[in-house]
């Protein structure tokens, strides 16, 4: 086994397609994500690491960050990708330890993190623990449900629980419009309900001209879906795209919106629309297992059928323990990179 860099001559869609074979490809692994960081000052840098015969065992698209004195911090969410169909039986412990000091090396990182979304298993946290830990202050939470959208619609109904299915099956007579796309007026309805939820609710809303920018990165593969009652949007939400997978990035229920739970009547539509598009697999985006302050979140989630994954989530390595305080310190004020 031997890790490399991918050739940047070689392009984001030759990337992407190389991704395309392994069942934990993700957005935030894609090429479009690196352009959405790139105006963001973030360097994607890519690696892989192949076996006997060139075989794929490992691929990783990391964003770098300058940091003083030629040092760097290299950030990789969603990744290292990992489940390709060579990969099953490797060791995660000995393959990532070797990327690590081989990237770290070439990039003269002083500190880096990344996010596994694979499901946490004892022998892989075993083999991460060898040469990083989890940090910290996290940016994920660490846990999504993902739901098999290649079931039919009476399948899925039937997973939910009895009260998602009774208030999807009342708001099927509501008269909901739905729109779905990608113009700039439903991103301007999704930032617009997301300010006003935001504001009830004393959080930090969403930058408008940021769901622009991520929008114009992905283009097809982020389109929003906004319900409206009559003219009025009341319920909006945005979704990646990657292949087979969406993630549920975005989304936002305005006053009226909540009064009628109309959240509830908008995740099977987004179903439909997605089954359409030949998506398979679909995550819930981040839940908090057991933390009183998500439970309403969770309960949303999770009534909707699927599967809780509690995945192996964000690990760090730093050669300096105030480097990685710095880190989680400023990731504590900010949650966001």
């Amino acid at each position: 086994m031997h890790w490399k860099p991918f050739p940047a001559e070689r392009g984001g869609a030759e990337w992407d397609s190389l991704l395309a074979g392994a069942y934990d490809d993700n957005p935030f692994q894609s090429s479009a994500w690196a352009n959405y960081k790139r105006r963001m000052g973030w360097q994607p840098q890519r690696w892989i690491a192949e076996g006997n015969g060139n075989r794929i065992l490992c691929a990783v698209q990391l964003l770098r960050r300058p940091l003083p004195l030629g040092r760097s911090l290299l950030w990789a969410p969603g990744g290292p990708v990992i489940n390709f169909p060579e990969s099953a039986d490797e060791d995660w412990g000995d393959i990532l330890s070797a990327g690590l000091k081989e990237i770290g090396q070439a990039h003269r990182a002083a500190y880096v993190r990344f996010y596994l979304l694979q499901s946490s298993s004892e022998r892989a946290i075993q083999g991460l623990s060898r040469f990083c830990r989890p940090p910290r202050r996290r940016l994920g939470s660490g846990a999504t449900v993902q739901l098999d959208l290649s079931l039919s619609m009476e399948q899925l109904q039937t997973g939910m629980d009895k009260k998602h299915r009774y208030l999807v099956r009342r708001l099927e007579e509501n008269g909901f419009r739905w729109e779905w796309g990608t113009s700039e007026s439903l991103i301007s309805d999704l930032g617009r309900l997301h300010a006003e939820m935001s504001y009830a609710k004393r959080t930090l809303a969403v930058d408008r001209g940021d769901l622009q920018r991520l929008a114009s990165a992905f283009r097809e593969n982020a389109p929003t879906l906004v319900g409206y009652v009559g003219d009025e949007a009341v319920t909006a939400c945005l979704v990646l795209l990657k292949g087979q997978s969406a993630f549920y990035w975005r989304a936002a229920t305005a006053r009226k919106g909540r009064e009628i739970s109309a959240a509830y009547a908008m995740i099977p539509q987004l179903f439909k629309l997605l089954s359409s598009r030949g998506v398979r697999r679909f995550d819930f985006g981040g839940i908090l297992p057991g933390t009183p302050s998500a439970a309403g979140i969770n309960h949303f989630k999770q009534g909707f059928g699927g599967k809780t994954v509690v995945y192996l989530g964000e690990w760090e390595w730093s050669n300096s323990s105030w480097i990685r305080w710095g880190v989680n310190a400023w990731v504590a004020s900010r949650r966001r990179w």
